[in-house]
């Protein structure tokens, strides 16, 4: 039971990490599971599991060469149970220097041909969420991304879809919403040092159907219920302050 147990763990690596991250149990054999990039791609390491060295599950392809990863998270399940679950996607939120430093969404298969998609080149914030009616069975996610409009803020829904049997697409936005920013709109608090600096503007988290998005700089914090009809309004308050980071238990 990991939830009473403090595990060190230590890898020695040959080449060089540019990013890492703990991944749920559902990510990778329903056990203790890391998420290591490097430039040659992603692994899951395992390091509870009798064969602990990482396992590559996704090949880092010229498109994503040169790009700093500011965020990964997976979605999705094959439906499978114990030591063969496996997340279905990846997605990895990345700034490109080229470009300016546009936060960009690009969505890879878990355990496929490892052709990346661009999913957004100029976004906000994003997130991999669970389809409303999803029971234990496998499935494709959802994703939502925060795009501006002129002055306004708009989330956005669309669905991450199979293309063959090892490939990925995704649908053009299936429903939208627009972030009531109200007496906030003029916010604009100065953020920290932050290591990681200040990319993605906005945190995107979502649990079940339960989706929360936060605005860094404006202190705002709004959550949806995630519904066959669309995204619902549940609650919408400020916190006062810049917003380092959040997560969703």
């Amino acid at each position: 039971e990991l939830s009473t147990r403090t595990v060190v763990v230590e890898l020695q690596m040959t080449t060089k990490l540019n990013y890492w991250r703990f991944l749920p149990p559902e990510a990778g054999e329903d056990t203790l599971c890391f998420m290591l990039v490097t430039p040659v791609g992603g692994f899951h390491w395992m390091p509870l599991d009798e064969s602990p060295r990482p396992r590559q599950v996704w090949k880092r392809g010229p498109e994503l060469q040169g790009k700093k990863i500011v965020c990964y998270e997976e979605g999705g399940t094959n439906g499978l149970d114990g030591p063969d679950m496996l997340s279905k996607v990846g997605m990895l939120l990345v700034t490109n220097a080229a470009t300016g430093g546009c936060l960009e969404a690009w969505l890879v298969p878990i355990c496929g041909d490892s052709q990346a998609v661009c999913a957004s080149d100029d976004i906000l914030g994003a997130c991999l969420c669970q389809p409303p009616g999803v029971g234990y069975e496998a499935f494709m996610p959802l994703l939502l991304f925060v795009v501006e409009s002129g002055d306004d803020l708009v989330v956005c829904v669309s669905a991450v879809v199979e293309d063959g049997e090892d490939s990925v697409g995704m649908t053009d936005v299936m429903t939208d919403a627009l972030i009531e920013q109200g007496p906030y709109k003029s916010l604009d608090f100065e953020p920290p040092q932050l290591a990681m600096g200040t990319y993605p503007e906005i945190l995107c988290c979502s649990l079940g159907s339960t989706i929360v998005i936060i605005v860094r700089r404006k202190g705002l914090v709004v959550a949806y219920e995630l519904g066959e009809t669309g995204l619902e309004l549940i609650a919408q308050e400020n916190v006062g302050h810049y917003v380092i980071d959040a997560v969703m238990r």
